[in-house]
């Protein structure tokens, strides 16, 4: 059974890095899923699961990153990745992100 603790950090940016240390050291993966142009912070941590896009684009010049960042378009259904309307699309978006989870991981 795992025990429930709370930990109070300064910024967002902080948390990021620490969610990353619990990932890899508590559930022992190594992988994270991350949306395409997300803004995770301005830690390196929070960088490296970014990307280029997520983060301020002078600052991707600092690579090589940490590794371990699985990158997936948004399943949203107003702004639709394949250009599809709910309920015909039959969710293709969700079946992507599967499929990066099933493959990319």
């Amino acid at each position: 059974m795992a025990s429930s603790k709370a930990l109070f950090l300064t910024s967002g940016s902080e948390a990021t890095d620490v969610m990353l240390k619990v990932v890899r050291r508590g559930m022992g993966r190594h992988e994270v899923l991350t949306l395409f142009g997300a803004y995770h912070g301005r830690t390196f941590g929070a960088q490296s699961i970014a990307g280029p896009m997520g983060s301020f684009r002078k600052l991707s010049a600092l690579g090589p990153y940490a590794v371990g960042a699985v990158q997936v378009p948004a399943p949203y259904c107003y702004r639709c990745s394949f250009g599809l309307e709910y309920p015909a699309c039959g969710l293709q978006c969700v079946k992507m992100v599967g499929s990066f989870i099933e493959f990319a991981t």
